[in-house]
């Protein structure tokens, strides 16, 4: 192990001076991407802290801004460099990893690049680096803080990172944490298999390991909501019905703003599930997602098919 960790001005520097020879000669290393990069191991870095405050975890402090701004040191290396590392560490590597989305690259073989370059030999912090983009079956908190940092630093835009950011900072119950990585697993699972990528074994097994933390119908009922959340559907109501039905637990009913709007929801559904059974009509759509039912009618349609009369012997719940 380092007989001591760096100070985070030599980080800072370490970062940079990387960068820099990484732009000598590779192409995609620009100064946008490079300038973004370094905002976002900040970010990662405060995000640390944040969430080590915010669950009161008690970790290191000087741990975690040493992995937060490492966490992307190797990003601009080349496909030539990462073959290097294969040859030059072969049993401490999968001959797979280069079949891998190139976006793990950079993490897969991060700590091998920080243990020759800079000395690192935490395994508590390389370990952490080396699973931040794929997730571990076995990981450490440290190693947990680091894929939340990651994925919920402020400079991150999209609706998933805004989801796992929500489902992360609820409260600081840390059964949140666990939610948080169960819900951003799935996130990426879903996106290397859209693009046809090689799904890493640790990801898959990482996502059993957290999948039950989700795996409930109310926090389910939660997720859809917050999938629609784009002032799509107004009039929500969410029916427990538990004892009426031995195939869902919760009926969602909702108006759509428009035509338009119903179509949106499915949509934005879409990214967020894996939708497999979606019916609709001219002024109606229906989703099945396994426990939930979701229904979004116009004002007209859910006025005809008074869905709410039916289901008025139900008990109407608040999230």
């Amino acid at each position: 192990m380092k007989s001591k960790l760096y100070k985070e001005e030599e980080l800072l520097e370490i970062l940079k001076d990387k960068y820099k020879e990484c732009q000598t000669y590779n192409m995609e290393a620009t100064d946008e991407e490079v300038n973004e990069r370094y905002n976002h191991s900040i970010g990662v870095k405060n995000a640390c802290l944040q969430i080590n405050e915010f669950f009161n975890l008690g970790l290191n402090k000087d741990m975690l801004i040493e992995m937060g701004l490492l966490h992307d040191y190797s990003k601009f290396l080349t496909v030539d460099d990462y073959k290097k590392l294969l040859q030059k560490y072969p049993s401490a590597t999968d001959e797979n990893y280069l079949t891998y989305s190139s976006k793990v690259h950079h993490a897969l073989l991060g700590d091998l690049a920080l243990k020759e370059e800079l000395g690192i030999t935490d395994s508590t912090i390389l370990n952490a680096i080396k699973y931040h983009s794929t997730g571990s079956k076995d990981p450490d908190i440290y190693a947990e803080v680091l894929m939340l940092a990651d994925y919920t630093e402020e400079t991150r835009e999209g609706d998933s990172f805004k989801n796992a950011r929500s489902i992360l900072y609820e409260s600081n119950d840390p059964i949140n944490i666990k939610k948080a990585l169960c819900y951003i697993l799935s996130s990426k699972i879903k996106h290397i298999k859209a693009r046809g990528f090689s799904l890493v074994n640790e990801t898959y097994y990482a996502y059993l390991k957290y999948k039950d933390y989700l795996d409930n119908p109310l926090d389910r009922c939660k997720q859809i909501l917050r999938a629609i959340d784009h002032n799509l559907v107004k009039d929500i109501y969410i029916y427990d019905v538990r004892d009426r039905s031995p195939l869902y637990d919760y009926v969602i009913v909702t108006t759509a703003i428009s035509n338009k709007s119903k179509d949106a929801v499915i949509s934005y559904l879409r990214a967020e599930f894996d939708l497999r059974n979606v019916e609709e009509g001219e002024m109606w759509t229906l989703v099945d997602l396994n426990d939930c039912i979701l229904h979004v009618f116009t004002a007209d349609a859910r006025s005809e098919y008074n869905i709410d009369r039916i289901l008025s012997g139900a008990n109407r719940i608040e999230i």
